[in-house]
């Protein structure tokens, strides 16, 4: 490497989370016209005096227009007749005897070119029509975080819970994979019990019946604290009335006040609108810009996996939080506050395979006597607090797999030889040796 793209401490500099994505924007956004140029420039002419006089508009031969396509989209567009016409080029069979030729050079670019657009049709042109939102139910993970911000529990009941299934190349929140098997519903209404039962009352009603307030009137108050922040959205007031009605048929059937609530939250802790991030469809394929509470929820499980909180509430409320100014703010704040760290430990763990450590790497304990359950633990935890702390400080990308610090406890930098490092939590380290940077 040529010494003027290393810095002062023969590292490469650093470069921030924002300015490589830019940088990779603006390089694809050069890729995408350059390869217009080639296009307009090498290929569409070899098409027109060797294809379209047979397969234009007119009594296309074989019903195949290739003149219909105009740019190099044609091919993500309809790959199955272009790997056709491959396989014409490579067996010479098109253009047929009789009629005019490519030369060698000219048949092996239009190869070359029709092979390449096959083998990346990812890149393909974006379509128009955004497609449906998927109703995404609350994954393990996501459903214990927002138990915890909502209610104030952190006993994790999720856990109790079928294990998420594994769809959307490894990671568990994909929206596609996430059923609802039948033994799940049993557990969404025993989850809801104990959560409302270990629940502090105090945190949880937000008013007492007394004085001018009746019960009925403190229940409503409880419930239009809760509804909305369960179902990420304001309610409507039907929705409220329903809920009020299951208070009612508590009452009726001789519950107390603290127990008649506990069957109205229980009622949204089993809601559709709770265990799933319902988005309002749409009534036509254009592009649409989604609601404020509908960001506020997707940025919130993005950097979270939980609920969105006061702030993003209030801004969504406000229709300030499209705002791209606000927008930014938001996303910087969030990034520093702690439960960012769910980011780390949701996506990049599943990234990084860094559960196998937990369940198959078992390695023979007389082989390997210092090995403990807490040295996994702590081996777990590396990789996740590293991420988390190049995402938190914005910090050089190339960190990932180059950097001069880790992340380690007192048996784990024993178990790597690294001196001065006391304590079971998990603290940034300096390296000496490089070889242990990044992950």
């Amino acid at each position: 490497m040529r010494r003027e793209f290393l810095n002062a401490r023969g590292r490469l500099p650093r470069v921030s989370f924002f300015l490589v994505f830019a940088v990779l924007t603006a390089a694809l956004d050069l890729a995408a016209a350059e390869q217009k140029r080639t296009f307009t420039r090498d290929i569409q002419p070899l098409l027109d005096q060797y294809c379209y006089k047979c397969h234009g508009p007119t009594k296309p031969k074989g019903g195949v227009n290739l003149q219909q396509f105009k740019d190099e989209t044609g091919v993500w567009r309809d790959p199955r007749l272009w790997q056709t016409a491959l396989a014409q080029l490579r067996e010479r069979a098109m253009p047929p005897e009789g009629k005019p030729q490519p030369t060698p050079e000219e048949r092996d670019r239009l190869i070359e070119w029709v092979d390449h657009k096959l083998d990346n049709l990812e890149q393909g042109e974006i379509p128009k029509d955004p497609g449906r939102v998927v109703l995404h139910r609350l994954s393990r993970f996501e459903y214990n975080n927002t138990i915890r911000d909502l209610f104030g529990v952190d006993s994790r009941p999720a856990d109790k819970f079928p294990a998420d299934g594994g769809g959307g190349a490894g990671f568990d929140n994909n929206a596609s994979t996430l059923f609802i098997p039948p033994i799940l519903m049993e557990k969404y209404l025993a989850a809801a019990d104990d959560i409302l039962n270990e629940a502090n009352p105090q945190r949880t009603f937000v008013a007492r019946p007394g004085g001018f307030t009746s019960k009925r009137s403190a229940a409503r108050k409880i419930v239009e604290h809760f509804a909305p922040k369960a179902f990420r959205r304001p309610v409507e007031k039907p929705e409220v009335e329903r809920l009020l009605a299951i208070y009612d048929q508590a009452r009726k059937r001789g519950g107390s006040f603290d127990d008649a609530v506990k069957v109205a939250l229980k009622g949204i802790l089993v809601s559709p609108r709770f265990l799933f991030r319902v988005e309002v469809d749409q009534p036509n394929d254009q592009p649409y810009r989604i609601s404020d509470y509908e960001l506020a929820s997707r940025l919130s499980y993005f950097l979270w996996s939980s609920m969105p909180d006061d702030e993003l509430f209030s801004l969504a409320a406000q229709q300030r939080l499209s705002d791209p100014v606000v927008l930014d703010v938001e996303v910087r704040r969030m990034i520093h506050d702690p439960k960012a760290k769910a980011l780390a430990e949701n996506f990049a763990g599943q990234w990084l395979g860094i559960g196998n450590l937990e369940t198959s790497a078992q390695p023979d304990p007389k082989r390997y006597p210092t090995y403990t359950s807490s040295l996994r633990d702590a081996m777990v935890r590396e990789p996740i607090e590293v991420f988390h702390t190049i995402l938190r400080e914005n910090s050089s990308l190339l960190d990932l797999v180059d950097s001069d610090y880790t992340c380690l406890n007192e048996e784990l930098a024993r178990h790597y030889g690294i001196n001065g490092v006391a304590g079971s939590q998990m603290r940034r380290v300096a390296l000496t040796d490089r070889s242990r940077g990044g992950i």
